[in-house]
């Protein structure tokens, strides 16, 4: 058996699952972080511009967010409840003119006051000697002074900012790169959990089958057939129905129809393994079944698992984008790939192609990065191990 570190060196050895295992890195760490990376900070990047809808690639717009909460505390607060886009807009003397990219021809204006604290203010009053507002705020009973200064410096800098679209929006005018950012976290999640359902069940009842064997060999040998004979999504529409409804109970459904290849594989080594002179030794010894089971048998599995859950992590990733591309899979307003490209198929005839191109390059690409990282894994624990 080979250490750890030799184990390291043989699969960073390897160039393609080298590669294949940064690609796999760099967006485990989208995922985790997708909240604070995408472009849009709002909950599954789901900020709808209905006047951007179809934006091209580098579109540039003008966000202006007013009416805030009712805590607002200070110039820096940026609880707004309401944004608009902006054609164009300017400030000229004490008012704020603008007109908005539904109607570029309508220009409206307010007083300054009005378009920083929009439905929060309740009076004010201008001070000539002062060049400021007296302002009085509905949740504040004391007025507050604020200088022009201080006023325009809050709306241009906290409440009117000019965005781009890097890869466009998509037919609802949401940041494309923020929902496909928060996609890789479902594609990432739904594999890790899968794979740690199927490899928690597919070792317990491989277990049970491998090393009690006899009536219980033949039971569980039986449901793995029954179980492998069911189409995979007919299986999974199943197990979702009799779960509920929800994000986690698809993850779910997809790990228990993928344990019976790991059951397979664990039986298959415990019917060797348990013939060892070790296992006998641990008998004779008096050691219970569990003991032996545990802690003699299964840390000689370890690398054959390794090798399954890196393939079976893909297999989940195909399995739920094909979910989300038919509507069983990660519901809206939760971007997934399989989702995006289901939304934007109709467009691959069109110039907007790319709106379904671009979420089936990186599902292709993760798939792709899963497999030559789990031959390399098969490369690296073989005991002929050369790096060609």
């Amino acid at each position: 058996m080979i250490t750890g570190s030799e184990f390291t060196k043989r699969l960073l050895g390897q160039f393609w699952p080298k590669v294949g295992f940064i690609f796999i890195l760099l967006v485990g760490l989208l995922a985790v972080l997708s909240p604070y990376c995408a472009p849009d900070s709002s909950l599954y990047a789901n900020a709808q511009h209905p006047e951007l809808c179809l934006a091209g690639p580098g579109t540039q717009y003008i966000e202006y967010r007013l009416d805030a909460t009712a805590n607002f505390q200070s110039l820096k607060s940026d609880a707004f409840q309401k944004k608009i886009m902006l054609h164009k807009y300017f400030i000229q003397d004490t008012l704020f003119k603008y007109s908005l990219l539904s109607s570029p021809e309508t220009t409206i204006q307010c007083s300054l006051p009005k378009a920083v604290f929009g439905n929060n203010l309740f009076s004010y009053q201008y001070k000539t000697d002062n060049s400021g507002y007296q302002i009085v705020l509905k949740n504040k009973s004391q007025p507050v002074f604020f200088s022009m200064a201080q006023l325009k410096k809050q709306l241009t800098s906290h409440q009117i900012l000019h965005r781009r679209f890097i890869l466009g929006s998509d037919k609802l005018g949401r940041d494309y790169l923020s929902r496909l950012i928060w996609g890789a976290r479902v594609s990432m999640s739904v594999g890790f959990i899968a794979v740690l359902v199927s490899l928690a069940m597919g070792l317990f009842m491989g277990s049970l089958a491998g090393y009690f064997g006899k009536r219980m060999d033949h039971a569980i040998s039986w449901l793995m057939n029954v179980i492998w004979s069911l189409p995979t999504i007919l299986l999974i529409g199943a197990i979702s129905m009799l779960l509920g409804k929800g994000l986690f109970q698809i993850y779910l459904a997809i790990g228990l129809t993928m344990w019976v290849d790991t059951a397979r594989l664990v039986r298959g080594q415990i019917l060797s393994i348990k013939q060892k002179e070790f296992v006998e030794a641990g008998t004779v010894l008096g050691y219970s079944k569990a003991r032996i089971l545990m802690r003699h048998i299964w840390p000689n599995l370890w690398s054959s698992l390794l090798i399954y859950a890196a393939a079976n992590f893909s297999t989940a990733i195909l399995t739920e984008a094909g979910l989300s591309f038919l509507g069983f899979g990660a519901q809206p307003p939760i971007p997934s790939w399989g989702e995006m490209i289901s939304a934007h198929k109709g467009y691959m005839l069109l110039d907007k192609a790319y709106l379904a191109l671009i979420p089936g390059f990186a599902v292709t690409s993760l798939l792709l990065s899963f497999i030559v990282f789990s031959q390399g894994v098969r490369n690296a624990l073989n005991p002929r191990y050369k790096n060609a």
